[in-house]
């Protein structure tokens, strides 16, 4: 019982974002990258953040971190990543493993579900309850017991046969079942789910399963299901590339801004621009390819024009033209800018 493709998508993708967060925060703040062309490094940078957002996702994932956080998690990890859960059948003496671990003895001498560090019994879960937010809840009545409304006529049920009491306190029980551990169910396949059940059910018959589970067990498989949920993890990796190439360009542009200030104000400082002889020059090409920049952006990037195409970024950018054009003299042009800059 794997975790579904997608699940292993949106969870790196989820962690590669504040990965790719942080690099844009150090090209802000920092100086060192200005004798290249930023832009054309933005598929390492997304390379990387996946990278280390698959190195984060694992480590939280993994044994070491669900027991430093046992107590907080009961056994469950962190996060589910590459794998689900085990399960253990000592009858069929096999392991069926939904990703890696060594923990197989966890499990030895009863059917049982190992998740993280949390084991549970199959034979110890009586009730499986759906909530609204897909979060399945595997409840049982071995630590609590069944409270009944009307113990007298119980008991007197229960004299008659086995089979006949077990049916009464199931139906006369008021108290509700403990949960022993909650999954997240959304992140296994619907094919998954019901062999996850099914296989509660093997070991546990009469099993207690509410409406909302039990309308998720009858819906059909439909076998363009998976790829609906592959292109939707197709499109987080692609808006991944598409705003760090969108923010890598927003930098060059605001470097080459900076550097044309630079290159007439501290022709001395900006070596790394290579002002030459004339630094008024310099300052002129640098300018015109961050004019270029913002004149005639990619067209196909969506989060260019979402981000920096909008009246805000637009006046924030001609702010930045018009201070770069005092800094090399052209002052008419610097008013007029401004002047369009409050229009913008």
């Amino acid at each position: 019982m794997p975790p579904s493709l997608s699940h292993l998508v949106y969870t790196l993708i989820g962690f590669a974002w504040p990965v790719f967060g942080l690099v844009f925060l150090i090209l802000l703040c920092s100086t060192e990258w200005f004798a290249f062309n930023v832009v054309q490094f933005f598929p390492l940078a997304v390379l990387f953040a996946l990278v280390v957002g698959h190195s984060l996702a694992v480590s939280l994932e993994s044994d070491l971190a669900t027991r430093a956080v046992y107590f907080f998690k009961n056994g469950l990890p962190l996060v589910f990543y590459r794998r689900f859960a085990l399960v253990f059948e000592p009858a069929a003496a096999s392991a069926t493993f939904a990703g890696s671990t060594n923990d197989l003895t966890a499990c030895f001498g009863q059917p049982a579900l190992l998740i993280g560090r949390r084991r549970v019994l199959f034979e110890a879960v009586d009730e499986l309850y759906l909530t609204f937010l897909g979060t399945l809840e595997v409840r049982s009545f071995s630590s609590c017991g069944q409270v009944f409304e009307k113990i007298e006529a119980a008991k007197t049920e229960a004299q008659e046969t086995e089979g006949e009491k077990s049916e009464a306190s199931a139906q006369s029980a008021v108290n509700r079942p403990d949960v022993l551990v909650r999954i997240p169910l959304s992140i296994l396949d619907l094919k998954e789910q019901k062999s996850l059940v099914e296989l509660f059910q093997k070991h546990r018959p009469g099993l207690t399963i509410n409406d909302r589970l039990h309308d998720r067990l009858k819906s059909p498989i439909v076998k363009g299901q998976n790829l609906i949920q592959s292109l939707g993890a197709a499109l987080l990796v692609f808006a991944l590339c598409d705003v760090t190439f969108a923010t890598f360009t927003w930098l060059e542009m605001l470097k080459g801004y900076y550097g044309a200030q630079m290159c007439m104000r501290h022709p001395e400082e900006a070596q790394v621009f290579q002002p030459g002889v004339d630094p008024k020059v310099r300052a002129t090409q640098l300018f015109n390819q961050s004019e270029q920049l913002r004149l005639h952006p990619s067209p196909y990037s969506w989060a260019y024009r979402a981000l920096f195409a909008n009246g805000n970024s637009q006046a924030q950018l001609l702010a930045i033209k018009a201070e770069t054009l005092y800094r090399m003299g052209r002052k008419a042009e610097a008013v007029a800018t401004l002047e369009e800059a409050l229009t913008a």
